[in-house]
């Protein structure tokens, strides 16, 4: 059973990533989306992957079936397959020893990709990532899951991952994160080459990236911040450097639209990218196309918002303060509203949001990773080395101009929620200059400077490595078996024994779950859940634990999980006989 489900997630995110080549392939049939083979791939993919995961969407919000994904992605992935055959990519002259490195780094996320998604409310896969896309498929729809917020947020990667779980198994969004990491590394290659790096800076860059915890912690596991930050590079290559006059603005739109279906954090980029984008095209002929950005960026990320307007009533779920005077929504009430902004203000203050905080940055985010919930961290070449690769490439106007970017990124993530993993796609660009930096740097130093320029990148290798390894231990230990993986599984899933109870019971009907922390993701029965863990009301004429438990009969609650201790079930309540308990959590039936 582990094997074949093994198997059968690498199957489907194998195909998944096939048919988003075949995508890419058709959309850009007419456009060079750069001029070196890797990279045209990676971005060719990249783009097709988006693009099905929208129309995945637009199809899913009103039938979600596997027969959904098999007719919608058939004709790209046999496109995509043809063309494979076809592709010829090669690596020559590219460091071995990097290479080899790169990839053993990437062997090792790849093994730990096929591990069961587990863990409790605090783990965003299991919270919302993966629980959106297990309701859509048990409901047969696209749609937010009210008990849990996060779900209504854009999810053009839940969507990928969606599609996978419904042909295949969970296992399957770890390897559909795989491909986005290997299409960040080939980004990276493609960007330290368009800076003007050899191939000794390329592949100093890539492997700078493979080792960086902040970035393989997060490869292989259910979350979307890789996806993200490919399609934020994307994006800022195409306004940077696109190829043509047009192509700029219809990729550049396209890869920002992704970005805005993607996260939240897309929306401060799309406003940083269109207003450089108008800025930096200063002749006519290149205006005249600026519509175009915007246009694209809007068809492509906007049914989210729009989805969410008219089903939520604000297009930004869960509504932000700043918002919240201009949309209201029943199930996110005032009081959700306030706590969630402390919530956000607390997690994103990171080392502090002073001036002098700001210019300090750099530093605190090498050596203090912690206070921005680092993952482990960047290692110390991008500090190191990348101020070298930025001054050898600066007289050049595009640098400047993604200078510039990058600026204003840092400058809205800085002010908004310094959580490190959103500046993924800025540290992305670090890397690459440091690897142009380490490469100009060696080939002028003296000796002592070389072993200087090699102990910088040896460190953060090293360093970064074992980081990597010793995170990803735990996910390896499907590889000794069934009886392993299911040993790893238990340590990790609350209330496991009671989840099993239920899943497993056939007089379990509906289940009223109390409770505002437990992960419902785990019960594969139909629930009514009184609380979210930001405070959502999904029913809103359910107010509170007390006032639910004198609706059981309307409800058609068949069983009650508690794991509250100190919540009594009151006296005349129709659900009082208990039929099972454990030490974390009861199960009461209802008559």
């Amino acid at each position: 059973m582990l094997y074949a489900e093994v198997v059968s997630a690498a199957a489907a995110g194998l195909a998944l990533a096939v048919a988003g080549y075949g995508t890419g392939r058709i959309v850009a049939a007419k456009h060079e989306l750069s001029d070196w083979e890797p990279e045209k791939a990676a971005l060719e993919t990249l783009l097709g992957m988006g693009l099905n995961a929208l129309a995945l969407f637009l199809t899913g919000i009103f039938y979600w079936r596997p027969i959904t994904v098999i007719a919608l992605l058939a004709l790209p992935f046999l496109v995509g397959l043809r063309a494979l055959f076809r592709l010829r990519i090669s690596f020559a002259g590219l460091p071995r020893t990097a290479l080899a490195a790169t990839l053993a780094i990437l062997l090792i996320c790849f093994l730990g990709s096929f591990a069961k998604p587990v863990g409790d409310i605090g783990n965003d896969t299991i919270s919302y990532h993966l629980l959106g896309p297990k309701t859509w498929k048990a409901e047969g729809a696209i749609r937010p899951v009210l008990d849990h917020s996060h779900t209504a947020m854009p999810a053009t990667v839940e969507t990928l991952f969606a599609a996978g779980m419904l042909i295949s198994n969970d296992r399957s969004a770890g390897f559909i994160d795989m491909v986005f990491f290997a299409l960040l590394l080939l980004q990276v290659a493609g960007l330290t080459r368009k800076l003007g790096g050899g191939t000794n800076a390329m592949a100093i860059a890539v492997l700078l990236t493979a080792a960086m915890p902040l970035i393989a912690d997060f490869s292989n596991n259910g979350f979307v911040d890789l996806a993200y930050a490919c399609f934020a590079l994307a994006a800022i290559r195409f306004v940077v450097w696109g190829p043509k006059i047009n192509s700029p603005a219809v990729f550049g739109g396209i890869f920002t639209g992704l970005c805005l279906g993607t996260k939240y954090n897309g929306l401060f980029l799309a406003a940083i990218l269109i207003a450089v984008y108008l800025f930096d095209r200063r002749d006519s002929a290149q205006r005249a196309a600026f519509w175009m950005f915007p246009l694209a960026a809007v068809l492509v990320g906007g049914g989210w918002y729009l989805r969410n307007w008219i089903v939520l009533g604000s297009p930004v779920y869960p509504i932000p303060q700043v918002l919240a005077g201009f949309f209201h929504s029943a199930t996110f009430p005032p009081a959700a509203i306030e706590g969630f902004q402390e919530y956000i203000a607390g997690r994103g203050k990171g080392a502090g949001r002073g001036f002098g905080y700001f210019l300090a940055l750099p530093f605190t985010l090498t050596y203090f990773t912690a206070a921005f919930h680092g993952a482990g961290g960047i290692g110390l070449a991008p500090l190191g080395l990348g101020p070298a690769g930025l001054y050898k490439v600066w007289n050049r106007r595009a640098v400047r101009t993604l200078a510039a970017i990058l600026f204003f990124f840092t400058l809205s993530w800085y002010v908004t929620q310094q959580e490190s993993r959103f500046l993924i796609p800025v540290v992305c660009v670090f890397a690459s200059l440091a690897g142009i930096g380490a490469e100009w740097a060696w080939s002028t130093a003296s000796a002592r400077r070389r072993i200087l320029i090699g102990a910088i990148i040896a460190i953060s290798v090293i360093y970064g490595s074992l980081v990597i390894l010793t995170d990803e231990r735990p996910r390896l230990l499907w590889l000794k078996g069934p009886a392993a993986d299911l040993a790893a599984q238990a340590t990790k899933i609350p209330y496991r024994t009671a989840f099993q109870y239920l899943n497993q019971t056939d007089a379990v009907k509906r289940v009223l779950i109390l409770d505002k922390l437990v992960p419902t993701y785990y019960l594969n029965k139909p629930y009514v859940k009184v609380l979210g863990p930001y405070g959502e009301v999904p029913d809103p004429s359910l107010t509170s634990p007390h006032v639910a438990l004198q609706e059981t009969r309307r409800l058609g609650i068949s069983h009650i999980l508690m794991v509250t201790p100190d919540l009594d079930l009151p006296a005349g309540t129709n659900c009082d006989t208990p039929v099972f308990q454990s030490p974390d959590a009861r199960v009461y039936s209802c008559h």
